[in-house]
């Protein structure tokens, strides 16, 4: 998906401050942010249909 500049990449709900900066960290590992779009990705590898 595609994100602009200033809009959201999640929402973190924790009990603490400190539940949430951790959380925060977590997402933000999980995001590679850059200005041009990745190369494509081939998602289906194989498909697999009925005999017959």
């Amino acid at each position: 998906a595609e994100v602009g500049i200033g809009e959201p990449l999640a929402l973190i709900h924790a009990r603490s401050s400190a539940d949430a900066e951790a959380a925060a960290a977590t997402v933000l590992s999980a995001y590679m942010v850059g200005a041009s779009k990745p190369p494509a990705d081939k998602s289906v590898i194989r498909r697999i249909l009925p005999r017959g």
